[in-house]
Order: structure tokens, then sequence, then C-alpha cells
């Protein structure tokens, strides 16, 4: 691209470019997104060893499962289990 030619050749070269951008980024980025997806998915997540210091809590969450990280699902899913699904 030399920069030279009419308006209208070079507002056709910035859209072949665009558009051969957006092909070769889609081209890459949906495989490797599949194939990371793939191998999440594959394998079960072992949480790490809780320690005691990681789990004080000076005040009680605002919520009903007051012991619960607000995004622990699972923690929050064993409360209402043990507490009757309330």
């Amino acid at each position: 691209m030399s920069g030279h030619g009419s308006p209208e050749e070079i507002f056709q070269s910035k859209e072949m470019w665009y558009k051969a951008t957006l092909l070769a980024a889609g081209a890459v980025i949906i495989p490797f997104s599949a194939f990371i997806l793939y191998k999440e998915m594959g394998h079960e997540h072992h949480h790490g060893k809780v320690y005691t210091h990681m789990h004080i809590r000076r005040k009680a969450f605002p919520w009903k499962e007051n012991d619960c990280g607000l995004f622990d699902m699972h923690c929050k899913h064993e409360w209402r289990a043990a507490h009757g699904g309330h």
C-alpha cells in the first residue's frame, strides 16, 4: 500500500484489509476458544487446601447464606440443602 490512488481505490483497499483482518481473527480466535473450552471442560477442577486464615469473617455477609462468599455457588448450594432450601 503506497497510499497512491483515487479515493475510491483507497476506500476499496481499506475495506479489503478490514475484511481480511476480521476473517483472520475469526479463523484464529474461534478455534482457539473452542480448544480452550474443550480442555477446561474435559477435567474436574480440584480446589486446593482451604487454609483457616483465608476464611476469617469479622462481620456476617448481608445475604442469608452469610458464611458463603458472593460467588461461591457450591457453598450456597450446601447451605440451602442443610437449611431446607430457604
